[in-house]
């Protein structure tokens, strides 16, 4: 995270050296309509091979915001992954294969705060949903086995976040949220030639507070 926030700020220097003449009209600042952002975060994992800590990243990977007024606006936010993978020891018939899945949605509102010329400030309330499955299936040639995890959880709580302004219509963002979240967890082991073996499903229930720190840069474009 440290590495993220060093490098956003040599961005942030180095945008309003380059852009110091071209001071961001004030009318166009406050007149906004609409907002897209993407999660930077990845690509700059690719480019300089951060060593980042999962359990604090946005898992947002796409925002969008209506402005409503010069201060207050609706925005909303999708993630997900989807990974597979299947190994298979060669001259034999056993397999075994793993899919996980993710998706993560969010819609709040938010109000601005002027900062000076290029900064801007905003908190407000977000309503989030997880959703998550982890289906492990095993061939030993006698029989097929899938251990299936589901999850999702619902929850919401207020967020802080930053805006530099490199020109009127492109943006860095970052943000901190602190989510309470209620979630369930099914488990269940089935057995495709001996049913009588299934396992009956457990349920967990939980109530976490997730905080996501500032260690995920957003590039937001106005329009």
């Amino acid at each position: 995270m440290t590495r993220i926030l060093l490098l956003m700020l040599v961005v942030l220097i180095g945008a309003g050296r380059l852009s110091a003449q071209d001071e961001v009209p004030e009318k166009k600042r406050l007149m906004i309509s609409n907002e897209l952002g993407v999660n930077f975060t990845n690509i700059l994992n690719k480019i300089i091979k951060i060593n980042r800590d999962s359990a604090n990243e946005n898992p947002y990977l796409l925002t969008y915001r209506l402005g409503l007024n010069r201060k207050w606006g609706i925005r909303t936010g999708v993630g997900g992954s989807n990974r597979y993978t299947e190994t298979r020891e060669e001259g034999f018939a056993d397999s075994e294969t793993d899919r996980n899945t993710a998706l993560d949605a969010r819609l709040g509102f938010d109000y601005r705060i002027e900062l000076g010329r290029r900064f801007e400030g905003s908190f407000g309330l977000d309503a989030v949903g997880k959703w998550r499955t982890h289906k492990q299936v095993s061939d030993s040639g006698f029989d097929v086995i899938q251990r299936i995890e589901q999850s999702e959880g619902y929850g919401g709580g207020p967020f802080v976040g930053l805006h530099f302004w490199i020109t009127p219509n492109l943006a860095l963002y970052t943000e901190a949220s602190f989510y309470m979240l209620y979630s369930k967890r099914d488990t269940a082991r089935i057995f495709k030639n001996f049913p009588e073996l299934n396992d009956q499903i457990f349920r967990e229930t939980n109530e976490d507070l997730v905080t996501t720190l500032p260690s995920s840069i957003f590039v937001i474009y106005r329009f």
